[in-house]
């Protein structure tokens, strides 16, 4: 797996990975840690040396912007996930169809619920097996401590999986 995707500020990034290991355990779950992350797109693959010149091509044309969670959510899968949501900005958006648009002719498999009609900005918390009420009990802890919040936005980074053999991961800064 590929993944293009934005990892919050550090300070950003340890609260939001205290606030899943603080609910986990009020509920009495063991929970892993992990590096809270927006993904714009997820695909098979791409073609690397494509891809690091588009993204080094549009994203220093990209201001910073911020990103605002509102809350908590969860899926409804084999086993329920749960997840920040965001607002779609307009420079958030903007910045998705971007990067849908100069990955078009590079990528391979591409996930389609990240097609800019259908994406859903969000940022996920790990995966934690659960039954039907630990997950109503961790729901209701989270929404408890979830806030809305306004999160820097400053860089967007390309992320492959290890699984492939690559392990690579490259990070783009904004202009500003």
């Amino acid at each position: 797996m590929n993944a293009i995707l934005s990892y919050l500020p550090i300070t950003e990034e340890k609260r939001i990975q205290q606030i899943w290991l603080e609910a986990t355990y009020r509920c009495q779950m063991e929970a892993d840690t992990f590096p809270p992350q927006l993904v714009y797109q997820v695909a098979n693959g791409y073609e690397v040396k494509g891809l690091q010149g588009a993204l080094e091509r549009v994203i220093p044309q990209q201001a910073s912007f911020c990103i605002h969670c509102c809350g908590v959510g969860m899926t409804e899968v084999r086993s329920p996930r749960f997840y920040i949501p965001i607002v779609k900005s307009y420079p958030l958006v903007q910045l998705q169809q971007t990067i849908w648009e100069v990955t078009r002719s590079i990528r391979m498999g591409i996930c389609p619920t990240y097609q800019p009609d259908e994406w859903m900005p969000r940022i996920y918390f790990p995966f934690v097996r659960v039954t039907p009420d630990q997950a109503s009990k961790l729901y209701k802890e989270l929404k408890r401590v979830m806030t809305q919040d306004y999160i820097p936005i400053q860089q967007v980074s390309w992320v492959s999986s290890k699984a492939t053999g690559m392990g690579q991961k490259r990070h783009f800064s904004f202009l500003s």
